[in-house]
C-alpha cells in the first residue's frame, strides 16, 4: 500500500475552453464556486441501508437519507450524522467501505471544519480568517479545499480522504463537520449517505449514461448506437489504465433544437447542466450522466458538475457536459472522424476524472497543483512566452500528456497522442469513488 500525502479535497466546477489559435490559449479554465461534495473514505461500515445497487454489480452501493441537521441563522454547528451507520472499521488487505456524505439546504451554507473526538483535522474561523489543525495536515492545501459557499438548494461537501491509501490518516470513528449557515434564516441541512464495499480498490466497473442532444440532424461524432459503442471501446482503452471497465453504456438520442439554440452564455450552460442533472432523479441505475451537445458557449469543451461528483441522481451536479462536434484537429494515422471520436473520449475521460475526484495536475497559472505525489508538475517558470500560463508545448515531459492536464495540446494530438496518461495515485483516487464498483 502506498503512503501518500495527507490531504482533504473540496469540490468545485471546472470548464474546458478551446481556441484554435494560438496553441498557447487553446483552453482556459474557470471555477464556479457553487457546488461542493463530501466523500470521505473511512473504513468499512457494517449494516444495511437504502437500495441502489444494480443486480449485476459485484459490490453494493447503499444510499441512505440521514437525519437532517439544524443550524441557526448566521451561526455554525458541529454536526454529527445521527442516522449513519456507527463504528467504522479499519481497512484491510480485503478492502473496506467508501462513504459519501451529500448535503443541501434552502439556505447558503458552507463546510468550514472537520474533527473526530479531540483530533481537529481542520477549522476555518470565518470571523477572524484564521485556520488551524491539530492533526498535522497541510493548512494551505486544506484551505484551498474548504470554505467554499453553496448557494440555496445547491450541494456542499468535503473529502476525507478521497483516496483509500491514506485511510490511516483518518482513523475509524465518528466524525463531525462544521456547517456554517450564512443565510438570514435557520437552516435545515438535508444529508444523504452513500457507501460501497470494495474488495481491493485496484479495479472496478463503471456505468455511463450518454444523452446525445441534436437539432434535427445526427450528431457528427456519435450519429447512432454503433458509433456510441466505438466511444465505449475507446473509453475502455483510456480508463482501463486505471483498472476501470465500462460495464453498461446506455444511450439516449434527444432531438431538442431549442436547448442548443439557447446555449449562448456560460450561465446558459450552468443552468442546462443543473436542470438536466436534476431531471435524472428517479433513475434506477448507478451511472455517470454525460450530456453531449454539438455546441457549447465560449469555446468550452466540457464541464463537470463537481469534484468529485455525487454518487446519486437528481442533484444539480449529477452529471457532466461535453461538446461533441467536429473539432478541427488532425492526428497522424487517424481519419478526421476517428480523430474527432478520440478527442471526444479525451474530453469525456477528463471530465469523468474530475467526477471521480481528480484535479488538474497543474492549473493554467503554473502555481496551483494537485496534491498527488506522482503526478508531474509544470510550474510557472516554464512560461516561455510570458503570457502568465503554462501550455502544452511548454509542459512537454512535465505533465502535458497526463489525462488531467488543464488544456488540450493540439501538437500532441497531431502526433496521435491524446493526452491519456494516468498515474498510480490517480488510479487510487478514481477507484475510491463509490460509482466504481
Amino acid at each position: 500500500m502506498r503512503t501518500s500525502k495527507k490531504y482533504v479535497l473540496l469540490c468545485y466546477v471546472k470548464d474546458w475552453k478551446m481556441t484554435k489559435y494560438p496553441p498557447s490559449s487553446i483552453l482556459r479554465s474557470s471555477l464556479l464556486f457553487t457546488t461542493l461534495f463530501i466523500i470521505f473514505t473511512l473504513s468499512g461500515c457494517s449494516g444495511g441501508g437504502g437500495g441502489g445497487a444494480d443486480d449485476n454489480e459485484s459490490t453494493a452501493l447503499i444510499i441512505t437519507p440521514l437525519n437532517p441537521a439544524h443550524v441557526p441563522a448566521g451561526e455554525f454547528a458541529w454536526v454529527s450524522f445521527s442516522g449513519a451507520e456507527p463504528d467504522l472499521t479499519a481497512f484491510t488487505a480485503e478492502g473496506g467501505v467508501v462513504n459519501q456524505i451529500i448535503f443541501n439546504s434552502e439556505q447558503t451554507i458552507t463546510v468550514d471544519g472537520i474533527k473526530s473526538g479531540d483530533t481537529l483535522f481542520y477549522d476555518y474561523d470565518r470571523n477572524s480568517g484564521s485556520k488551524s489543525s491539530s492533526a498535522g495536515l497541510p493548512i494551505d492545501f486544506m484551505s484551498y479545499q474548504y470554505g467554499l459557499v453553496a448557494l440555496p438548494d445547491k450541494t456542499i461537501s468535503a473529502i476525507l480522504p478521497p483516496i483509500h491509501t491514506v485511510s490511516t490518516a483518518f482513523p475509524a470513528g465518528s466524525y463531525q463537520f462544521k456547517i456554517q449557515n450564512l443565510g438570514l434564516s435557520d437552516a435545515t441541512v438535508n444529508v444523504t449517505q452513500v457507501y460501497k464495499t470494495d474488495g481491493d480498490f485496484s479495479s472496478g466497473k463503471l456505468d455511463i449514461n450518454l444523452f446525445v442532444y441534436t437539432a434535427g440532424e445526427p450528431n457528427p461524432v456519435i450519429p447512432d448506437r454503433k458509433e456510441a459503442n466505438n466511444i465505449k471501446n475507446l473509453l475502455n482503452d483510456v480508463l482501463g489504465q486505471a483498472g476501470i471497465t465500462i460495464n453498461n453504456l446506455r444511450v439516449e438520442f434527444i432531438d431538442n433544437p431549442e436547448v442548443i439554440a439557447d446555449m449562448n452564455t456560460g450561465d446558459d450552460l450552468t443552468q442546462f447542466l443543473a436542470s438536466a442533472s436534476r431531471e435524472t432523479l428517479g433513475r434506477s441505475d448507478n451511472g455517470i450522466n454525460c450530456f453531449l451537445l454539438p455546441w457549447l458557449p465560449n469555446r468550452i469543451l466540457g464541464r463537470d458538475g463537481a469534484i468529485p461528483g455525487p454518487a446519486i441522481h437528481g442533484t444539480q451536479a449529477s452529471g457532466i457536459v461535453a461538446r461533441a462536434a467536429k473539432y478541427g484537429y488532425s492526428a497522424e494515422g487517424f481519419t478526421e472522424h476517428e480523430t474527432d471520436q478520440r478527442v471526444l473520449v479525451k474530453i469525456l475521460a477528463h471530465e469523468i476524472g474530475h467526477y471521480m475526484g481528480l484535479f488538474h495536475t497543474t492549473e493554467s497559472d503554473g502555481n496551483l497543483k494537485d496534491p498527488l505525489p506522482d503526478t508531474p508538475e509544470c510550474g510557472i517558470e516554464n512560461d516561455q512566452n510570458g503570457d502568465g500560463k503554462v501550455t502544452g508545448p511548454e509542459c512537454r515531459d512535465k505533465g502535458a500528456a497526463n489525462l488531467m492536464f488543464w488544456t488540450i495540446d493540439s501538437g500532441l494530438i497531431s502526433t496521435g497522442s491524446f493526452q491519456s496518461e494516468i498515474s498510480g495515485y490517480q488510479l487510487d483516487v478514481v477507484n475510491t469513488h463509490p460509482l466504481v464498483r
